[in-house]
C-alpha cells in the first residue's frame, strides 16, 4: 500500500495477501459460505471464497434500504457458519446492520478503521488513517 495524493493505495497483491489472512482465520471458524456485500465486498469475497473452496452469494447492499429477508435467504439459517466481507469498515454503518440483521454470523473486511466495531476478521486495521482508500478494482 502506498500513498498519493492524500489517497491510500491498495494494489493487487496488497489484496490477496489481506485475502489469504481473512482465509486463514476464516477456516478455523468453519466457514461454509461467503456472501460479498456490494459492491466493495464482491471481489475480496469471491476471491476469499475460491481460497477457502465454499460456496459465494453476493448480497445487494445500501445502507437506507430495509435487508431483513435478503439476508435470511443468504443465510439460510446457518449464520455461524456464514461470513459477510466488505472491502472496508470505515463509517461503520454497513457492519452495525449486519450484526443486527445477522448477529451470529461472522464479519470481515480488507481494512477496518474503527476500532470500536467488533469486525470478526480484519486484514489488516488502520485505526489511525484518514486518508481516503482506493482499491484496485475503483482506479481501472
Amino acid at each position: 500500500m502506498n500513498f498519493e495524493n492524500d489517497k491510500m493505495i491498495v494494489d493487487w497483491m496488497d489484496v490477496d495477501a489481506l485475502c489469504l489472512d481473512i482465509s486463514h482465520d476464516a477456516k478455523s471458524m468453519g466457514i461454509d459460505k461467503i456472501v460479498g456485500i456490494s459492491r466493495g465486498g464482491l471481489i475480496p469475497g469471491v476471491i476469499i471464497s475460491h481460497m477457502l473452496n465454499v460456496p459465494f452469494e453476493p448480497i445487494s447492499w445500501e445502507p437506507s434500504c430495509d435487508h431483513d429477508e435478503e439476508v435470511q435467504a443468504v443465510c439460510a439459517n446457518n449464520f455461524s457458519t456464514t461470513l459477510f466481507v466488505d472491502d472496508i469498515c470505515d463509517s461503520g454503518i454497513t457492519m452495525t446492520d449486519v450484526e443486527r440483521l445477522a448477529p451470529d454470523a461472522k464479519r470481515a473486511v480488507i481494512l477496518n478503521k474503527r476500532r470500536d466495531m467488533n469486525i470478526d476478521i480484519s486484514g489488516q486495521d488502520l485505526y489511525n488513517i484518514d486518508e481516503w482508500v482506493v482499491f484496485p478494482w475503483e482506479s481501472v
